[in-house]
């Protein structure tokens, strides 16, 4: 059936089904609706004649694959992300209505020969929740917990080493519990690699303990802070990054899907790796609570964009003193817009590794501050509309917190003393 799909025809034909997988993906994070069974099946060809479909419409696919219950494995077999898999099985077992049975996840984990991959992740949160939540959540965490064990025990979740032909007794079975010893050595590893990788995130910067020098608007100068080692995300969070969060009910929608000059921004699939925009405080601190993370405070911020260990100064600007507008995107430019996230990484870099630290868009903390009558939050950075003297590490704006703009992103940070 998935020759339909080949020769110059089939891709005529996989493009057009390529474009109603867009249409299905905007429908699920507005509407929550799963691709129906007709474009399911005929995605699930197009993967099979070996089309390359983006993440989120192979993500969907399978989503819908769970919904229906039919093309699971084929589903399953083509996702390259296992962490986002455990994820949407997670999902679906424990909040869907009715769950993904605990059974069919275990069967979809003795058939997966790529399962080792999703798997660990998957019995790490499960485990969390089954320690931490309550009520029927807790009861779904536990049986499907109980279920991949069983499937453990009867030997389909691990697989089985093959037994060589020779030798024959007892050397048979101590190579047979070699092969055994070394395999559960493997999984032991990468759950102990996953569990590293979960507390230092390939995609944030750490920043160490220390005393800094930060500016103080109030005081018209420097004082000197105390702070605990923190990480924080090396890129802006993408409009990609925040649909996922939208999709599995972690975040609000935007107030806008314009940006300042694109009418579908926050949808079109062109621009799923520049910058979330159009959120308020309260959906940016969202979003880094279902990611793991906080909201980072301005002066953790201020120290992430400028500070230099090599010589132990707090920069101007992230790349050094001077103001250089080819390392960044200021109004100077002439955009008039946003720039896909690491546009200009490495030379517009801070010291310690965070990009767009000045400019693209300006930032939420979590510093709350008093402005008259009103309390608004901190944002940091400066955007595509400022000039160089708001780009500076220092420099900052207070918003009202329901204030929600075309030239406002986010990035999110975690502390070091709670993550080891």
């Amino acid at each position: 059936m998935a020759a339909k799909y080949a020769g110059v025809d089939g891709l005529r034909r996989a493009r057009a089904v390529m474009q109603l997988l867009d249409a299905a993906l905007e429908r699920w994070w507005r509407l929550g609706e799963v691709a129906g069974r007709d474009l399911l099946r005929e995605g699930l060809l197009v993967l099979e004649a070996g089309h390359k479909l983006d993440e989120a419409q192979r993500t969907l696919l399978l989503r819908s694959a769970l919904v229906h219950g039919t093309g699971q494995l084929t589903a399953l077999h083509h996702q390259t992300d296992p962490e986002r898999v455990a994820l949407v099985i997670q999902e679906a077992a424990l909040t869907w209505d009715p769950p993904l049975p605990a059974a069919t996840v275990a069967w979809l984990a003795a058939q997966d020969p790529r399962r080792a991959g999703w798997c660990a992740p998957l019995i790490h949160d499960l485990q969390t929740v089954a320690a931490t939540a309550a009520g029927v959540q807790r009861e779904r965490a536990e049986a499907l917990l109980a279920a991949l064990a069983q499937r453990g025990r009867e030997g389909d979740v691990l697989e089985r080493a093959p037994e060589p032909a020779e030798p024959a007794g007892a050397a048979r079975v101590i190579r047979s519990r070699w092969w055994m010893a070394a395999a559960l050595a493997l999984v032991v590893g990468g759950l102990i690699w996953w569990q590293a990788a979960i507390h230092r995130p390939l995609g944030m910067v750490e920043v160490p303990p220390g005393s800094y020098l930060v500016r103080d608007p109030a005081l018209g100068g420097d004082r000197r802070v105390g702070l605990d080692g923190f990480l924080i995300d090396r890129f802006e969070v993408t409009n990609r990054q925040y649909r996922r969060c939208y999709g599995r009910g972690g975040c609000p929608w935007p107030n806008s899907v314009q940006s300042a000059t694109r009418p579908n921004y926050f949808l079109e699939r062109a621009f799923a790796g520049y910058p979330v925009v159009n959120l308020d405080h309260a959906a940016a601190a969202a979003y880094c609570r279902w990611a793991g993370k906080r909201l980072p405070t301005a002066e953790e911020w201020e120290v992430a964009a400028g500070y230099a260990p090599a010589t132990n100064r707090q920069y101007r600007y992230p790349w050094g003193e001077p103001f250089e507008p080819q390392r960044a995107n200021p109004a100077a430019a002439g955009l008039g817009d946003t720039v896909a996230v690491g546009s200009y990484r490495p030379a517009g870099d801070s010291p310690l590794g965070a990009s767009e630290m000045a400019g693209n868009v300006a930032e939420w903390t979590s510093t709350q501050v008093q402005q008259g009558e009103q309390a608004g939050y901190v944002v940091k950075g400066g955007s595509f509309l400022d000039a160089p003297d708001r780009l500076t590490t220092s420099a900052q704006v207070v918003l009202p917190g329901e204030r929600a703009a075309a030239w406002v992103g986010l990035r999110c940070a975690r502390t070091l003393l709670l993550d080891r």
